[in-house]
């Protein structure tokens, strides 16, 4: 490598721009990394409604388990129903993930509940329970002032959505004042930043 990297700068210094371009365009170059794209598949009618039966499916298994309180079992369920879609190329279901971010809800592992939720809310803006799960498990987790802001604007999305039944008004109402006296609270002890250290001109 010492010798390679010698003689090509020997070779610029001496003006020889055919060495170093073609020193640039070798196998090694640091521009020509780029691995070569994979073909895209392209799946049959067939697969993707084998596909989505399959979700279907299972989802319908989720169900029946999460009804049961067996959160565990409807998670790996709800999880079978997005790998299936998955494996044909589809998107993920949102009604599916919201069902698996309750069931870790119900498990107590707010991390990926918040997950779910979150790309819940991403493929369908206008869902409040995507927004309402977000919240819930933002609340529910360790105490943070970033969570708590999170959880406010989780639960006022939640709010302003079209499809956010009446009888769900006043529960929502509720979380979101939670959520912002917690977070009133949490600004109030939070001491100020410390400025005088800051170097003066």
């Amino acid at each position: 490598m010492r010798c390679v990297q010698f003689k090509i700068e020997v070779s610029a210094e001496a003006g020889d721009s055919k060495a170093m371009a073609s020193y640039l365009d070798g196998p090694d170059s640091d521009d020509d990394g780029k691995a070569p794209k994979a073909p895209v598949k392209v799946y049959t009618e067939a697969e993707v409604q084998a596909a989505k039966e399959a979700a279907l499916a299972l989802k319908g298994e989720g169900n029946e388990a999460f009804a049961a309180s067996n959160f565990d079992e409807a998670a790996a369920k709800y999880t079978q129903a997005l790998n299936a879609l998955k494996g044909a190329g589809l998107p993920p279901d949102v009604l599916i993930l919201l069902n698996r971010s309750a069931s870790y809800l119900g498990l107590k592992r707010y991390v990926p509940a918040l997950n779910d939720a979150n790309i819940a809310a991403e493929l369908d803006a206008s869902n409040w329970k995507a927004h309402w799960r977000k919240g819930v498990a933002l609340m529910a987790m360790s105490k943070r002032l970033f969570r708590s802001k999170q959880a406010v604007q989780a639960f006022e999305a939640c709010l302003v959505c079209g499809t956010l039944p009446d009888a769900k008004v006043a529960e929502v109402q509720g979380e979101l004042r939670k959520a912002q006296a917690r977070l009133e609270q949490q600004e109030a002890e939070t001491p100020p930043a410390d400025l005088s250290k800051c170097a003066q001109a």
